[in-house]
């Protein structure tokens, strides 16, 4: 067997290096200085071996962490695009909605301003006799445009509160609130002291009786 042959047979097999080296020396009469370098030369080989095996562990390792990040992106990358989709379309809604109640209510505040100017410029001492018929006329026509504007506002814009009637409403609900729990407390007290009030009566009936029958 040639000599290099061995050589690398022993390279790719590390375990069978010390055989073929014994092979070597009983068919070439190797030399102890020859045989003591090739073992050297095959234990290096070996070391250089277990470091590439050492680096391609961790470059597999490296790879699956890569891998498993990589996966882990595209899971929260897909999950956090649909969410952020389905909240940009609810605030893009929103923001719609916004400029729409914005509009109106500075459709409404002009609006309300034009009628307060028109309802403050009536002045019916300024009208003579001729002329206070066909003013009065107008002066109803624009109170009653500009109360019908109210009222709609009042409805989409204002609310009940906007000319204090929930005001109304909450103190009422507030005196019966208070006034609940006294009468609440006056029936408990009045059942609670019930049976004392029957007892005693009972007691002193009794009470009478025997004094009665002792006289």
């Amino acid at each position: 067997m040639p000599r290099y042959y061995s050589k690398l047979q022993s390279v790719a097999h590390p375990e069978s290096a010390t055989g073929e080296l014994l092979s070597e020396e009983a068919e070439g009469s190797l030399t102890p200085e020859q045989l003591a370098d090739d073992v050297a030369r095959t234990q290096e080989k070996l070391a250089h071996l277990r470091r590439e095996q050492e680096m391609l562990e961790r470059q597999k390792r490296d790879l699956e962490d890569l891998a498993r990040r990589q996966g882990e992106f595209q899971v929260g990358r897909e999950e956090l695009l649909d969410k952020l989709t389905r909240g940009l379309a609810f605030l893009e809604r929103q923001t719609a909605d916004a400029h729409r109640r914005v509009e109106q209510l500075e459709g409404g505040t002009g609006n309300f301003r034009t009628h307060m100017g028109a309802l403050e410029a009536i002045e019916p001492t300024r009208w003579s006799q001729a002329e206070a018929g066909k003013e009065l006329t107008r002066a109803l026509g624009l109170l009653d445009v500009a109360r019908n504007d109210y009222n709609q506002a009042r409805v989409k814009l204002l609310g009940p509160e906007a000319d204090g009637s929930d005001a109304v409403d909450g103190a009422g609900e507030s005196g019966r609130a208070n006034e609940q729990p006294f009468l609440y407390w006056l029936k408990a007290g009045f059942a609670f002291t019930l049976p004392l009030l029957v007892i005693t009566l009972m007691i002193f009936c009794i009470l009478c009786w025997r004094l009665w029958r002792v006289a």
